[in-house]
């Protein structure tokens, strides 16, 4: 009977030591979450830079096609257009694109001098 009544508490006293060895320290919760802010900081960097280089191949893409547009224009008409407004008026563009770095329509719409 007396090594029942030991095994009894002994069984015992491991239930509830394995209760404590259950849960975290806050130590430890601290080590998972500054790991978990590190990786994030990381992706949104990541992410920052993939929307940068979209943005950047839009732009190219766009400047392109208005090269284009422009040449076309150049070669029917045999003169230059005057500003990028022409170019839609006259069907070589559909609109005047956006540009994706300062997120406005193109500012120069005179095409003979700089802005």
């Amino acid at each position: 009977m007396l090594s029942q009544i030991r095994t009894g508490k002994s069984s015992c006293r491991k239930r509830r030591g394995a209760l404590l060895a259950t849960g975290f320290t806050l130590i430890e919760l601290m080590i998972v979450i500054t790991i978990i802010l590190i990786l994030i900081g990381m992706a949104a960097q990541n992410y920052s830079r993939s929307v940068q280089r979209a943005r950047e191949a839009t732009l190219k893409q766009d400047l392109w096609v208005m090269r284009q547009a422009i040449e076309n224009y150049t070669l029917d008409k045999q003169a230059a257009p005057q500003s990028l407004e022409d170019l839609v008026q006259a069907g070589y563009l559909r609109k005047v694109p956006v540009d994706q770095i300062t997120a406005r329509r193109t500012g120069c719409h005179n095409m003979t001098a700089w802005c």
